[in-house]
């Protein structure tokens, strides 16, 4: 490894083990959060620039090359790290062939923590490399939460240098738009793109972030529509609109604060370790939507 690779791999695993001496504390007293200062350097190196395993970069570097790939494209909801790994169980799907009558010989993860629309968009060329059959396409949360929170906006333009302005609604309607665009004019003639709709942000329906998130989902739709109309091969998928649903009927009612994310992420691997959560269960109902609606309960559009 070079100095760099060896810095951000040294990194990785101090964090990782302050992330588990905190996931141990949090348990044993039954803490929500802890003051994360002595490890807040090393997050953004530990966990947003962190490659999934089976990523299209890894897959280039391989002497493999499927007939049949997918690409699932987006940020952390994709990556998996700190919410439901609903690539990893799509992969076991399509292992067994139970999805389309024909599995995908490689499901490949190019989910990315922390990344806004306009960053995602950077990435772009080695998922076309990849030639896929099938592209999902989940982004747009942190625009969301950036264009709620103005410390997460400024976190953002200062962390991502893609990301020049805060985000916004409009911001996120024109990088969406160019994501969808370089993806309909660069993949091959027989690829299918599905474009899903961030899901809510904050449990409570109604509130300030619910209804920014509408508003993103509508734009979403919006844009996929307008490629739709000209392409056959770009279909929207409503995740926001399924999983607003299922979270009324489940009685969520707790309004999105952006203070609470990271201690939730944080916090997160008491319950893995331990079996036991630190937090409020409906803290965790938004991600775990995932495990029951991901792209893949859209098979039909991937076809």
């Amino acid at each position: 490894l070079g100095r760099p690779a060896a810095a951000a791999m040294a990194a990785r695993i101090l964090c990782l083990l302050c992330l588990l001496a905190h996931a141990a504390i949090a348990f044993q007293y039954e803490l929500a959060a802890l003051p994360l200062l002595p490890i807040l350097p090393f997050v953004p190196v530990a966990l947003t620039d962190y490659q999934p395993r089976k990523s299209p970069r890894s897959y280039l570097r391989g002497d493999s090359s499927p007939e049949e790939v997918m690409v699932c494209f987006g940020d952390s909801l994709t990556h998996g790290s700190v919410s439901a790994n609903w690539v990893e169980r799509l992969e076991e799907r399509s292992r067994n062939r139970a999805i389309w009558g024909e599995g995908y010989t490689a499901v490949l993860n190019a989910g990315v923590n922390s990344e806004t629309a306009a960053a995602a968009y950077t990435r772009l060329g080695d998922v076309i490399a990849c030639k896929p059959t099938a592209v999902t396409v989940l982004i747009g949360t942190n625009d969301l939460i950036g264009s709620l929170a103005t410390s997460a906006a400024n976190m953002y333009v200062n962390k991502l240098p893609a990301q020049k302005i805060p985000p916004s609604e409009a911001g996120y309607a024109a990088e969406l738009g160019r994501i969808v665009k370089e993806l309909d004019q660069n993949l091959p003639p027989n690829s299918r793109v599905l474009v899903l709709s961030p899901p809510p942000l904050g449990e409570r329906p109604g509130g300030p972030a619910w209804r920014r998130g509408g508003r993103f989902a509508e734009i979403c739709k919006k844009v996929v529509g307008e490629f739709s109309e000209v392409s056959g091969r770009v279909a929207y998928g409503p995740l926001y609109e399924r999983v607003a649903e299922e979270m009324v009927a489940a009685g969520c009612e707790r309004e999105f604060v952006w203070s609470e994310v990271w201690p939730q992420c944080i916090t997160s691997p008491a319950r893995l370790l331990f079996g036991k959560s630190a937090l409020s269960s409906k803290y965790t109902h938004n991600a775990n939507r995932l495990r029951y609606h991901p792209p893949s309960s859209f098979r039909v559009q991937l076809r």
